[in-house]
């Protein structure tokens, strides 16, 4: 339906805004993330690593949620890049077999990193 009067100005709003929130996750994951170029050839190979981008992209996500909410800041606020690089900046301390309580406090160390 392409009626004016069936749809409040508000609403039209909020969904138009709504969109161009997303603009930026998509280039998030299409450039930042990499999945621009996708390697593989077989049909079920790419499905696969379309996939794998899509975990990845929604664990880093997390991340950044968990980083925002324990420092009273906006996810969106944060940059997806800046999260990225905070994750491979970290990734030799976490690569190594560490106890519990280690990990915990790293953890803590590259949300706040991160936010």
């Amino acid at each position: 339906m392409s009626d004016a009067s069936s749809y409040a100005a508000s609403e039209l709003a909020n969904l138009y805004f709504q969109r161009w929130d997303v603009e930026p996750y998509f280039r998030d994951i299409k450039t930042t993330k990499g999945m621009d170029l996708l390697r593989c050839r077989a049909p079920k190979m790419v499905e696969k690593e379309i996939l794998m981008h899509f975990i990845a992209y929604n664990a880093i996500r997390l991340l950044m949620v968990e980083a925002a909410t324990e420092l009273g800041q906006v996810p969106r606020r944060l940059s997806f890049k800046g999260s990225i690089q905070a994750l491979r900046q970290w990734e030799p301390q976490f690569s190594r077999t560490l106890y519990p309580r280690e990990q915990r406090r790293l953890l803590g160390a590259l949300r706040s990193s991160i936010a």
